[in-house]
């Protein structure tokens, strides 16, 4: 996928990311059964789901209809290094949604100047500030699994 320039085009990158991270939360959620785990993976796919929720609407702002993004290589994922493996712990799974969402809050930040519209902006600085919620709460899950504590 090219590098996405017009707000159209940032728009639907980012919903297409919010897609991929929606594919990785359920896919992780099914690796394994630590409830607490499972049930923070869900919980946190649900809410990029309204990710994609406030985005498509900026897109209808336009007068625009939504269309998905192309599935082609996307260049954001050299940020976003984590890899998925059959044998993975609960603590692997949720080191790997941290560094995925670091990814998505720094990509965010990246796309914030290239933004015209400045509703549109506003989206994406909220998401960008979700993003980093999404990560202080994986990283306080991972704690509590590396503590034992509840």
């Amino acid at each position: 996928m090219k590098k996405p320039e017009t707000d159209l085009e940032i728009l639907e990158f980012a919903i297409w990311k919010e897609r991929q991270a929606i594919r990785l939360f359920r896919t992780l959620a099914g690796r394994i059964s630590h409830p607490d785990v499972v049930s923070l993976l869900e919980e946190l796919a649900a809410e990029e789901r309204t990710h994609i929720e406030k985005l498509e609407l900026e897109i209808l702002k336009t007068g625009r209809t939504v269309t998905p993004a192309a599935e082609q290589t996307d260049p954001a994922d050299i940020l976003f290094t984590g890899k998925l493996e059959l044998d993975m712990t609960a603590a692997d799974i949720l080191t790997l949604a941290v560094e995925k969402e670091d990814s998505s809050f720094r990509l965010y930040v990246s796309l914030i100047p290239q933004i015209q519209d400045p509703a549109a902006r506003e989206v994406l600085i909220a998401l960008a500030e979700q993003e980093v919620r999404h990560k202080l709460l994986f990283e306080s899950q991972r704690q509590k699994l590396m503590t034992g504590t509840d």
